[in-house]
């Protein structure tokens, strides 16, 4: 059997998602070649075409244990294995069109591990599929090994997805990276980043942080407190457009007579806003990643 036999049948083993993503890394005279001998291989008998499909995919899950789900690496050996030497590979064109989850392809390895972590082996092969074959090999790396070599199998037989399915998957793992990303910035938001909230945001939090329990607005003496931390101008500054000249009059006036207590409660009081403040995030008042849908497309909403 020709080399160029042997990778068209050994590409229509590994299922055209996958076997579409070696092939971008072709030279055009190779899928050329291939193409032709993918038609000539439709018109032998079925049972020869099942011989010749079963032995190549043997030989492909021989690959695979052999790379230990090394995406990369059994990307490489498949290359050895048809024949191609790497003056046949080339660099992906610019001009294939980007995949359904092509929003993830700008994130580092380790926080797309994270999010596809969670899914079965088939939605990760999936995803992956659709991936850059650096970034996915990044990726396999990063997971289990036992996941790694199960994916690996999943990617060799993985058939053609329904795009209504492949668009619930999209929206799944967009919202997955929403949350995360979200959750991140959480983490890193402190209490001076109030400076940097909107107005809807800063107006919601000051309303909250009015409110009266017992007859006493305990989160608005939390934020007097916090405000007599060191470097606070911009924050103090930034209240100050969000409330109506006398309020913001009375804020500084309060924030001034107020005794001086011990840097301790200055941060517990910042930490206690600060946490109002996630909670109204995850309730979804207000919005402390503004960002996000600058960088991300739009889901809908179901």
């Amino acid at each position: 059997m020709s080399h160029t036999r042997r990778a068209a049948v050994m590409l229509m083993a590994l299922g055209p998602q996958v076997a579409a993503q070696v092939l971008r890394t072709m030279d055009e005279p190779i899928v050329e070649a291939i193409s032709r001998e993918i038609v000539r291989f439709d018109r032998l008998p079925p049972a020869r075409r099942l011989e010749l499909l079963d032995a190549a995919r043997a030989e492909l899950a021989g690959l695979i244990r052999g790379v230990d789900g090394n995406m990369e690496q059994f990307r490489l050996a498949l290359f050895a294995a048809l024949g191609l030497s790497p003056a046949d590979r080339r660099p992906a064109r610019s001009s294939d069109p980007p995949g359904p989850f092509h929003f993830l392809w700008g994130q580092p390895p380790n926080r797309i591990a994270t999010i596809v972590a969670g899914e079965s082996a088939q939605t990760i092969a999936l995803v992956l599929s659709y991936a850059p074959a650096t970034l996915a090999a990044q990726v396999l790396t990063l997971l289990p090994a036992w996941v790694r070599l199960e994916v690996a199998h999943r990617l060799v037989g993985l058939q053609p997805v329904h795009p209504s399915t492949v668009e619930v998957l999209r929206t799944a793992i967009r919202r997955k990276l929403d949350r995360l990303l979200t959750e991140e910035h959480l983490r890193q938001f402190s209490f001076a980043d109030i400076a940097t909230l909107d107005d809807a945001s800063l107006k919601e939090l000051l309303g909250h942080l009015r409110r009266k329990v017992n007859g006493v607005a305990v989160g608005w003496d939390d934020l007097i407190v916090a405000l007599q931390g060191s470097g606070l101008e911009s924050v103090v500054a930034r209240l100050g457009t969000a409330l109506a000249p006398a309020e913001a009059d009375r804020l500084r006036r309060e924030v001034a007579r107020r005794p001086r207590v011990p840097g301790e409660a200055i941060v517990a009081a910042q930490r206690h806003v600060v946490r109002t403040l996630r909670t109204l995030q995850e309730r979804g008042v207000i919005c402390l990643s503004p960002t996000l849908d600058e960088t991300l497309d739009p889901v809908a909403e179901p």
